[in-house]
């Protein structure tokens, strides 16, 4: 350690080069450094929601989701498989180990869910996975003294479009409630 010091301090214009050279290369990467508000992450996540109407909760449990979860197990790179059921509906959540191609294990859990038979009045499963982009990232309120039709009608026809042609924007969209003030 004794050496570095000495051969720093009697040769000082090669410290300070390297020194120089050390903060130019620092100030570089820094500069060329990735950097994005919202970076795509793919979660390992793929959800199957099924809606089954007037059903109670033992029902949706014994008609719908062991069903499903039977179907996925053999999902390759499944790590866990965790399932909620209620009055008229079913959400059943595949999570995978990182790694693992979700495109081909959403597909593989479609295939295996649509083969099964489902008592009547139980819909069709609903198979998505888990995406940040479907968030929005922005949200309007509208106020008017003006009625809910013509509100509505200046919304769709004057704001939408204006919204819908800036660029970056993915997708637009009008809810929500009407009230009388």
């Amino acid at each position: 350690m004794r050496f570095i010091t000495a051969a720093a301090i009697r040769r000082r214009t090669v410290t300070l080069l390297a020194v120089i050279i050390l903060l130019a290369g620092g100030v570089i990467a820094y500069n060329s450094l990735q950097v994005e508000l919202f970076p795509e992450i793919e979660f390992p996540l793929v959800t199957v929601t099924t809606s089954y109407p007037g059903a109670d909760p033992e029902g949706v449990v014994q008609d719908v989701t062991f069903p499903i979860e039977r179907a996925i197990s053999g999902a390759a790179g499944l790590e866990t498989v965790q399932s909620s059921s209620f009055e008229g509906n079913s959400i059943v959540l595949a999570t995978f180990k990182f790694g693992t191609d979700m495109a081909s294990a959403e597909s593989y859990i479609e295939s295996a869910v649509s083969g099964l038979a489902f008592p009547t009045g139980a819909q069709s499963p609903e198979v998505g996975r888990f995406n940040l982009d479907q968030f929005p990232v922005l949200q309007f309120s509208v106020i008017s003294d003006a009625g809910a039709e013509d509100l509505t009608e200046v919304v769709r026809s004057v704001i939408l479009p204006e919204l819908s042609g800036l660029e970056g924007i993915l997708q637009t969209i009008v809810s929500g409630t009407w009230s009388a003030r």
